[in-house]
């Protein structure tokens, strides 16, 4: 593999592509191919998803690492990953590392998450340890912020459920439906990737009450099942999950009312659409992102935390 250390215990197969997914932040995501550079163990190729950015995503500056796919349109988070990981199957590679635009893995991030994964006698998708680069806080969430999933694993579950387009989509691919297809996710303690929660306001805009609403209600009530032939669990009972699908309406539409300086009516609104349309299954893109609700850019000051939302891993097996 392309600049690989001599004391990482990987073989001779274990190329690896790195898949960045990037939305209107040239500047967070050059700030994050710099970081990929940058790694003590080197990738073997770089693919830039250009979810429709204004200007495209310009690649003058890029390496010989460097690929862009450029999207026609903007298919969120779930669209964007999904196109990624359909290209890293057709490269013969044999690991996958997604990292969103604004994060910044530190310099021996791969290299640990390489050594863990080479310990393991079955395919294990490893999560890295995020840390707030603004406060130095660390804290874990089941995101794009540098995961590793080899071959094996996204060959037997897919892609990500591209319908979902923004919120839930990270959930639902790796921390249920990879565990849920028998195969081990893991936290690499070790493996750190900067990333920051400042942002730019304080409100938060409306369309992001609607998928945020919908998918977590579609997720409990369509995704999270218990399997025909699996041992009973309690915490998937459908009252369970019924029960914790309104517990997440409820925070949202307090948020909409309690917390946000404007629009509460509209924001309070797109919470029972969504929530209506959650329950009908009704999935796409059916509300259009009027803004992006990106912070400022690293360059400054403030980190791009377009996607990082400081979410709770879901209590997806409590009951």
């Amino acid at each position: 593999m392309a600049g690989m250390s001599g004391n990482v215990p990987v073989g001779a197969e274990q190329g690896v592509m790195a898949v960045v997914l990037t939305f209107d932040a040239p500047d967070a995501v050059r700030q994050c191919l710099a970081s990929i550079r940058a790694q003590s163990v080197g990738v073997d190729s770089i693919l830039v998803v250009d979810n429709a950015s204004a200007p495209p995503f310009d690649p003058s500056d890029a390496d010989h690492l460097v690929q862009v796919l450029r999207l026609p349109e903007n298919l969120g988070p779930a669209g964007g990953y999904a196109a990624g990981l359909r290209a890293f199957l057709g490269s013969g590679l044999d690991w996958v590392w997604l990292v969103d635009d604004d994060s910044t893995p530190r310099a021996d991030a791969l290299a640990k998450q390489l050594r863990v994964a080479a310990s393991r006698a079955q395919p294990t998708a490893l999560l890295a340890t995020l840390v707030d680069r603004d406060t130095g806080a660390e804290f874990r969430t089941y995101g794009w912020c540098g995961v590793l999933v080899p071959r094996a694993i996204v060959e037997a579950v897919g892609t990500p459920i591209e319908d979902l387009f923004w919120w839930a989509e990270d959930t639902e691919y790796l921390q249920w439906r990879i565990p849920e297809s028998g195969f081990a996710l893991e936290w690499c303690g070790d493996a750190v990737v900067e990333v920051s929660l400042r942002r730019a306001e304080r409100t938060k805009p409306a369309w992001k009450f609607y998928y945020e609403a919908r998918n977590q209600v579609y997720f409990r009530l369509r995704v999270q099942r218990q399997a025909d032939d699996g041992p009973p669990r309690r915490h998937l009972t459908r009252r369970v999950r019924s029960w914790r699908a309104a517990r997440a309406v409820a925070k949202l539409g307090g948020r909409a009312v309690l917390r946000e300086p404007d629009g509460r009516a509209r924001k309070l609104a797109m919470v029972a659409r969504g929530t209506v349309d959650g329950l009908r299954g009704r999935l796409g893109r059916t509300v259009a992102v009027d803004r992006a609700d990106r912070p400022l850019t690293p360059a400054a000051g403030a980190g791009s935390a377009g996607r990082v939302e400081a979410q709770e891993p879901l209590d997806l097996d409590e009951a």
